[in-house]
């Protein structure tokens, strides 16, 4: 049954994020005054500013996997690119965050989402937690009070999450104003985190059973976020707190923000 109600969740979600990528299309081709990005323009909508798209674009649609450094570590992340791509437009780009002891590898086959990119002809990007375990393997993030070995060791996966947008940047073309989070429990609060330091980067962040769980939220300007709960999640509950089957050591989680807060 919980996997039957996480995949509705998911199906949800991605209808969300495609009727607000199909709704922005629109708007850009309605909008004569404000041209979308192209490689020789550059425009601000908001605070979210549109950069020229790199004209040595030598990567076409498919599925790659890419490292990025971040000090003297080496981070992983996986990207699917749709087989309607086309290196001389600019194209929306989704960011996922796999769940508490997740992986790239996993997310990118669980939910749908490289279906969903092929679809609406968005790109999508599945990060990579942490861990201390060979091959990232129950991998976490570092979201604020959650969770686990990213948590407890002060991982930077911000500055993880800005060398990943800027490795993808530099191979392919992206809407930079139509760049978007969205994760899943512990993927969830890093979604949350984004928003908070991000904001200036990010459209919209979208959770699926993640509450917010940073530790200060100052954001650059006002964005949108979409939360998705089932009322009898047993990981992260709704009114807050941690359920039994959260992770079988506490100490690794922590006392979940309710979702009405």
């Amino acid at each position: 049954m919980r996997a039957k109600r996480l995949f509705v969740i998911i199906a949800i979600l991605l209808f969300v994020l495609g009727l607000a990528i199909v709704r922005q299309r629109r708007e850009a081709r309605m909008d004569t005054q404000t041209p979308v990005a192209t490689p020789t323009q550059s425009e601000v909508r908001g605070q979210i500013t549109a950069t020229p798209v790199p004209t040595n674009l030598v990567t076409g649609p498919g599925d790659y996997e890419y490292t990025v450094m971040l000090g003297d570590v080496e981070r992983r992340y996986l990207i699917h690119v749709p087989a309607s791509y086309d290196k001389s437009q600019a194209t929306p780009l989704v960011l996922f965050f796999h769940g508490g002891g997740g992986n790239m590898n996993h997310s990118s086959r669980a939910y749908g989402l490289k279906e969903k990119s092929d679809k609406e002809g968005f790109i999508i990007a599945f990060t990579n937690g942490d861990s201390r375990l060979p091959k990232d393997k129950f991998a976490t993030w570092n979201a604020g009070n959650c969770c686990g070995y990213a948590r407890d060791s002060k991982l930077d996966d911000v500055g993880y999450t800005k060398a990943v947008l800027k490795d993808i940047e530099s191979k392919f073309a992206i809407d930079t104003t139509r760049v978007f989070a969205t994760g899943m429990s512990n993927g969830g609060m890093m979604a949350y985190r984004l928003a908070c330091e991000m904001a200036d980067t990010f459209r919209a962040v979208a959770s699926v059973t993640g509450t917010d769980g940073t530790l200060s939220c100052t954001p650059a300007r006002p964005i949108s976020v979409l939360h998705i709960h089932a009322k009898n999640d047993d990981h992260v509950l709704f009114d807050g707190g941690a359920g039994q089957e959260a992770f079988k050591d506490p100490e690794k989680v922590a006392d979940f923000v309710s979702v009405p807060e």
